[in-house]
């Protein structure tokens, strides 16, 4: 919910930048076709093969790390020559978006197992080396993983813990919150350890603070004041500002809670007001009340997020994206975004503030907005073509 998502997920893993290499010529390793996906499904077919799909962006850092360092492998292009039909799809043109859309791919790298039949086996994000890729492969093509097995598996009772949480973590990256938040309850009731680096990293996909597991973690959160997980610390105050208030604030949201107020306090005492007054905001957003939006959002951020640059950027986008809010409303997030941009700025701050003045109609603030947006999306190696499409709709005020 802090996040802009079209910042945020969009280039999760780009976080590296390696050096470019040609797309589909490669003297050893893995060889990609110059072929479209429904080519490449009629050739499956015929050969009874999977098809591995890289799902790249020219902006990836991570992508081209790929591209220069593990497909080149000879053990792996042998594996993979051998038992897929392999393409590289840029996610941003041609056939790219469609195939995003169609997969639910959000964040780059993204690499898809699909069958002959145009589904998802298994899918693997953000880079890998050699070893693990080829490993996962292998899995992958194992008649005892597919998904159909696993599904009856897991129907049955009878699916491993160690697979549950692959599903579950698969489910995610998917944006299938609901299910990977299932997938992981089923996980911690068959865990004995919930101090294991596996169990409390499946704590993030949690969303029921009702739950035992949740409860655990929050506890050791509070009491330890942070919680370790492969060596990374998530602090007590991050927690609470980005998770626990977040999804307590949804769950009653989601249930209707009738009394809110009461169930807050008796859940979590002193926090109540600040997981209340989140409620408000997210209620008032689900249930298309525009001014208490712009009214429970103005307060929350005044007193909980004044210094939370990306939960400011948020709320902005959410009045920009929205058609019924009126002049003054938008004038209001314009001061949350700009609130943003002096906590931390960043492209995706400067991008919401330059769509704000433009729904104003102030064309010199927004091309002032928008240049800065593009400027600082071309230094980190960023897209800059939505912004760009924005600054040509700027330049053509009148």
């Amino acid at each position: 919910m802090y996040n802009n998502n079209r910042y945020c997920n969009m280039k999760l893993h780009s976080l590296f930048v390696g050096i470019l290499i040609p797309f589909f010529s490669f003297s050893q390793g893995i060889n990609f076709e110059p072929i479209s996906l429904k080519e490449a499904i009629d050739k499956a077919k015929k050969e009874h093969k999977l098809i591995f799909v890289d799902a790249f962006t020219t902006w990836c850092g991570p992508c081209k790390m790929l591209s220069a360092r593990v497909f080149p492998n000879q053990e792996l292009g042998d594996y993979f020559n051998k038992n897929f039909i392999n393409l590289k799809i840029d996610m941003e043109k041609g056939e790219g978006p469609s195939v995003s859309n169609r997969f639910a791919v959000r964040a780059y790298p993204t690499m898809l197992l699909i069958d002959e039949n145009g589904k998802e086996v298994n899918r693997k994000m953000g880079y890998t080396d050699v070893a693990p890729l080829l490993q996962w492969a292998k899995e992958s093509i194992d008649p005892n993983n597919s998904p159909e097995k696993l599904d009856n598996l897991l129907n049955e009772g009878n699916l491993p813990n160690s697979k549950l949480a692959e599903y579950a973590i698969n489910a995610y990256q998917k944006e299938d919150f609901k299910k990977a938040a299932s997938l992981a309850l089923k996980y911690y009731d068959g865990e004995k350890n919930w101090d294991g680096d596996e169990a409390k990293g499946l704590f993030s996909l949690l969303k029921d603070p009702t739950s035992k597991p949740y409860g655990y973690y929050i506890n050791k959160i509070n009491t330890e004041n942070g919680l370790t997980i492969k060596g990374n610390v998530v602090e007590k105050k991050q927690f609470i500002e980005m998770k626990f208030i977040n999804d307590f604030a949804g769950y009653m949201n989601d249930n209707k809670d009738k009394d809110a107020k009461v169930t807050c306090k008796n859940y979590y005492g002193k926090m109540s007001k600040q997981v209340y007054a989140l409620y408000n905001v997210m209620d008032s957003k689900k249930t298309k009340r525009y001014d208490d939006f712009i009214t429970s959002a103005n307060k929350y951020l005044k007193k909980y997020g004044h210094k939370n640059s990306e939960m400011n950027n948020a709320y902005a986008w959410d009045v920009y994206e929205g058609e019924h809010f009126n002049e003054h409303q938008v004038k209001t997030a314009l001061k949350w975004g700009l609130r943003s941009i002096k906590i931390n700025s960043m492209y995706a701050n400067n991008d919401t503030v330059a769509a704000l003045y433009y729904r104003l109609g102030n064309q010199s603030k927004a091309r002032k907005y928008a240049e800065n947006a593009i400027a600082i999306a071309i230094n980190d190696g960023e897209d800059t073509s939505e912004t760009k499409n924005l600054l040509k709709k700027i330049n053509e005020m009148k």
